[in-house]
Parts: C-alpha cells; structure tokens; sequence
C-alpha cells in the first residue's frame, strides 16, 4: 500500500499493525526521516519496504496500477486544495483495479 503524506509515521504504524506493508511517501525529508526514526524505535520498520520522497499532485515517480490501496490520512489533501483533482488524478493512477 501507499501511504501518502504519511508524516512523522503516526497513522504508518497502525497501518502496520494491521498486517500491511506500507510505502512511506511525503514531500519532505524531514519528515520521511522522523517516519524512519519512528518505524524503528517502535519495531514496524520491516513493514516499510521503502520511504520515497513524493508529493501527491505527482506520483510519476510510481506506474499506473502500483498499489492495491492509497491511504492519505491527516490532511496531505488540504495542502493542495487548489490542485485537488490533480492530487485525487493521481492516487487513482497507481491504485490497481482502476478505469
């Protein structure tokens, strides 16, 4: 799964608790590192193949049909009010199953 705008790693760790591995992305390095830091200190880093940096209303660094879900908690849409749809474009793009 995709979890984009995934912060500092708070809604990563349930998400891991839940079974799935999680692709971390976020647009700041920052806060990809904090998410690593996280993941270890709290013992879920295993079901973080990855940390990517990316910003939602630009995914191209994924293929179409990547994820089996995209999971954008917290607000990562409210930072790009104005390009929503590209954002929502985008998170159907690498969603699998999708027209």
């Amino acid at each position: 799964m995709l979890e984009i705008g995934a912060g500092a790693g708070r809604f990563t760790q349930i998400l891991a608790g839940l079974g799935a591995q999680v692709l971390v992305a976020d647009p700041s390095p920052g806060q990809l590192a904090l998410n690593r830091q996280f993941a270890r200190a709290h013992g879920f880093a295993q079901a973080v193949p990855v940390w990517q940096q990316a910003d939602i209303c630009d995914l191209s660094y994924f293929g179409p049909d990547t994820f089996d879900a995209v999971v954008a908690c917290g607000g990562p849409f409210s930072y790009v009010v104005d390009e929503r749809d590209v954002a929502l474009q985008e998170c159907l793009r690498v969603l699998r199953g999708q027209v």
